[in-house]
């Protein structure tokens, strides 16, 4: 059964922030997915996130995404150039089209057994998600708005008793942007992080994260 844990913090520059809403409007009708790299600290409940990189190679539908066996060898190049300044792969995030930034059990699964030994084993891997929405025509003009949202990730998939209530019901802080694209249209985008992995008894265990953006 999933066990709830600890809060997470997760540091974004607003620069990455809007590089990885960039990447998911440029997808759009498709998911995209990339490589976090970044900082932990010593007791391993913050991150900070350097840099988001798109993974081209990677598989993709309106519905999944996946990188193939074979592209993981360049996942560890790219992680080879980050290494003289101590920067290490921490996580992945991908977009949500049309949906909300809450994971499915496919996500759940990819957050255990995606990194292939690419993230160190002292890093609880973090899975940051992107749901964009359809651009969408508003009443008078449209204005861009960007603000910390509260909301119940609703993890989606398991059998009934599986996952229990406390989990079902755990609170993420992430955010919620809207970006004009036309006078009486705009695209809305919310994000969300969470870290799901088997702790030292093979237990499962689900902990949401706090996403605070910096300058």
């Amino acid at each position: 059964m999933v066990r709830l844990g600890r809060t997470r913090l997760i540091k974004v520059p607003k620069v990455v922030q809007d590089e990885m809403l960039a990447a998911a409007a440029a997808e759009y009708n498709r998911e995209c997915m990339g490589l976090l790299f970044g900082w932990v600290s010593r007791n391993g409940r913050e991150y900070e996130i350097d840099c988001a990189i798109p993974i081209q190679t990677a598989r993709r539908a309106s519905d999944w995404v996946y990188v193939p066996d074979k592209e993981w060898k360049r996942l560890r190049r790219m992680a080879e150039v980050f290494a003289p300044r101590r920067i290490i792969p921490v996580g992945f995030y991908h977009s949500h089209p049309n949906a909300t930034p809450s994971p499915s059990i496919d996500d759940i699964g990819a957050s255990i057994d995606n990194s292939q030994g690419l993230i160190p084993e002292r890093v609880v891997p973090i899975e940051l998600i992107v749901g964009v929405s359809a651009k969408t025509k508003v009443r008078g003009r449209s204005r861009f708005l960007e603000r910390d949202k509260v909301w119940n990730i609703r993890v989606t998939g398991f059998d009934d008793g599986e996952v229990p209530e406390e989990v079902r019901k755990a609170e993420v802080v992430g955010r919620i942007i809207r970006v004009p694209v036309a006078k009486d249209r705009m695209q809305e985008f919310k994000i969300a992080a969470w870290a799901f992995y088997l702790d030292k008894e093979d237990e499962e265990r689900f902990e949401p994260c706090r996403i605070n953006v910096t300058n």
